[in-house]
């Protein structure tokens, strides 16, 4: 990653379902210039599969432009292509699949 602000720290923004996903989501991040590290979600590192959950971080003053551009491109894709059936409502208010726990943990 290339250097921020002194203060700035890695926070989480997404969990995408799978590598490929999350691959797709960080070259989504880097061709706009917001650069992306990931990290298999979860503490069972030795058994990773390519369909384990993956966090995606970003630099903290990138949080809010990498949410917004991850918002809009998941708003194009579909709700398939955020691990769930179209029919699956957001009825409750609740954060989107894509975006739970952002923000709670740093690496």
């Amino acid at each position: 990653m290339s250097a921020g602000r002194a203060d700035d720290t890695l926070v989480k923004v997404a969990q995408a379902g799978n590598q490929a996903l999350a691959e797709m989501w960080k070259d989504v991040l880097h061709n706009n210039g917001i650069p992306s590290m990931l990290r298999m979600a979860g503490g069972l590192t030795a058994y990773v599969t390519f369909a384990a959950p993956y966090d995606i971080f970003v630099l903290t003053s990138k949080a809010d432009e990498a949410r917004d551009l991850l918002a809009a491109y998941n708003e194009d894709e579909g709700d398939l292509a955020l691990g769930r059936d179209a029919d699956e409502g957001d009825e409750d208010g609740a954060q989107p699949y894509w975006m739970e726990g952002a923000d709670e943990e740093k690496p």
